[in-house]
């Protein structure tokens, strides 16, 4: 769920997220386990809010950022603010990268 919501805004304390339609009510079934996720991760107390995008905006939207994105190998992986704050909190090792699945 996380990989496929975007971060829109953070701003005192309220999380603010944009997920597809067809998601919004997986979204909703797993707000708390969101909230604490993004609470752990930043070293502070959240909330989580949800907006919804249309899935046909979702897919044009993928389609022109793609040639954009990064590759990204274990060795850049730690790099990733995200990843090197699970590293730290959980004593995590990264030992593969892989391509999201569709």
């Amino acid at each position: 769920m996380v990989e496929e919501a975007t971060l829109t805004e953070f701003k005192d304390g309220r999380v603010h997220l944009r997920v597809a339609s067809d998601l919004m009510t997986a979204a909703v079934g797993v707000r708390e386990d969101i909230r604490q996720l993004i609470g752990r991760v930043w070293g502070r107390s959240v909330q989580v809010e949800f907006s919804c995008v249309e899935v046909a905006e979702t897919v044009q939207s993928v389609e022109q950022e793609a040639p954009a994105a990064p590759t990204m190998t274990v060795a850049n992986a730690t790099e990733h603010p995200l990843i090197a704050r699970a590293v730290e909190l959980l004593g995590a090792k990264v030992v593969g990268v892989y391509p999201r699945q569709r």
